[in-house]
């Protein structure tokens, strides 16, 4: 049985319902997947739909209703528009998800997965507390968190977490810890929570689970090292993540993979939903999203490089 878990509210419903068919249509092994989903808010009628389209993908789903007190006094979350409270639902999933599930992979809800799971289900975190790709170096996290110079600041968007390990090394009551004594320091959320308390304690793994779309959108941010390391899993990446503000559901993105999200969102009940104009307007305002309508905006992005 391969577990896989998520984080999501209401909104964020349809996208991870196309995150899941992804899973379902690359999966071709006879190894049974159950899905578990960390809800903050999600209505019955979002659960009615994602269960009916769990079970013509013949795989198993269980809900974790989350009280939002939990986590409404966590840090920065009114920071970054496109990111919600659901976020550090991850640093409960020792506590919802069942005793008998000891490993876990964890995806968030904007990603897209383009090759078979069980290769990423059969990584070795025996002695580590997850596995996980380095994040794209756009920030200096070493410093600002005091790491070590060769300690690996990884991507949370994408883990084999070896939930085992988390139980019986006290992984809330770190996390609780961590929250009190460096929420100063919490900029990028639960990602760094789990970062600063792993730190010694976690295993990088190869990129090509974890191509983010700030490497099509902006290159020119992205150090040379990094970026020669990843080009070559860019072309045929196992994992896309569209992280940041930008989401293909927002509007048209300089990412070929864009394409795959609204292919896997119409294999579900939200089949036909795409950004509206007025949706874009609000998002990026009047002249942008009228340059990205027309398909300018990647030409004028080439032209400042």
């Amino acid at each position: 049985m391969i577990h896989i878990a998520f984080n999501l509210d209401n909104a964020y419903a349809p996208h991870c319902a196309a995150t899941i068919a992804s899973v379902c249509h690359n999966h071709t092994e006879q190894e049974e997947i159950y899905f578990h989903l960390l809800c903050l808010n999600l209505t019955e009628e979002s659960k009615r739909l994602l269960i009916l389209f769990v079970k013509e993908c013949k795989y198993r789903l269980s809900f974790y209703d989350v009280s939002e007190s939990l986590v409404h006094a966590l840090p920065n979350l009114t920071a970054n528009h496109h990111i919600t409270a659901a976020t550090y639902l991850r640093l409960f999933l020792q506590d919802y998800l069942p005793e008998e599930v000891s490993k876990v992979i964890y995806l968030d809800c904007d990603v897209i997965v383009r090759d078979e799971v069980l290769k990423l289900w059969n990584t070795d975190v025996t002695g580590y507390a997850l596995a996980a790709m380095e994040d794209v170096p756009l920030f200096d996290h070493i410093h600002r968190l005091n790491f070590k110079a060769d300690d690996i600041y990884f991507n949370a968007g994408v883990m084999v977490v070896n939930l085992e390990y988390w139980r019986k090394n006290n992984a809330g009551l770190r996390f609780s810890d961590c929250l009190q004594r460096e929420r100063a320091k919490i900029m990028f959320h639960d990602q760094d929570v789990l970062n600063m308390v792993f730190v010694e304690e976690k295993k990088i793994i190869s990129l090509r689970w974890n191509i983010m779309d700030v490497l099509f959108a902006q290159p020119r941010l992205i150090p040379d090292a990094y970026m020669k390391q990843a080009q070559s899993f860019m072309r045929n990446p196992a994992i896309i993540h569209f992280a940041g503000g930008l989401k293909p559901w927002d509007c048209k993105l300089n990412n070929p993979f864009q394409k795959d999200y609204f292919y896997f969102l119409d294999c579900t009940p939200w089949k036909g939903v795409r950004p509206s104009f007025r949706s874009v307007v609000k998002k990026r305002g009047l002249l942008k999203a009228f340059i990205n309508r027309i398909g300018l905006e990647y030409y004028i992005k080439k032209l400042i490089k």
